[in-house]
């Protein structure tokens, strides 16, 4: 199937991007877009350990506008199978969020949320985000 794909940047403007390479098994896509317009988050050279601090920007039930981010701060708290879990809020609009170690160096990303209990993210995690990220 084909689908056009619009993002949001920072700015608020809509732009076009097309999916560059798509991973369903871990849950991951990268997008192309013509110009970038933020800096690129650098990928870390380490996993994070159990109770490290994390971040994450998220927009969680589409909480932003082009002059406000939401920027959570959490623990990493391991994983199970190959869903790695953050003590980060997160609700749909947070998905997508990369997690960012204390030196704002990428470690994870948030993909979902337990129903019941959505003050912990979890999604795919850093040696499967390095995999992909190493293959584009």
């Amino acid at each position: 199937t084909s689908s056009e794909i619009k993002i949001r940047i920072n700015t608020g403007q809509i732009i076009k991007a097309s999916v560059l390479k798509a991973d369903p098994s871990t849950d991951l896509c990268a997008l192309d877009i013509k110009k970038a317009y933020t800096q690129p988050v650098e990928w870390s050279d380490t996993d994070p350990i159990i109770g490290d601090k994390v971040f994450a920007i998220s927009a969680p039930l589409g909480i932003n506008s082009p002059t406000m981010s939401l920027i959570f701060e959490g623990r990493y708290s391991g994983h199970i199978g190959m869903m790695n879990h953050y003590t980060i809020p997160a609700r749909p609009g947070s998905s997508g969020s990369v997690v960012l170690d204390k030196n704002f160096k990428g470690i994870g990303m948030i993909n979902a949320a337990y129903l019941n209990f959505e003050s912990i993210g979890f999604g795919t995690g850093f040696k499967d985000i390095k995999k992909f990220l190493d293959s584009i």
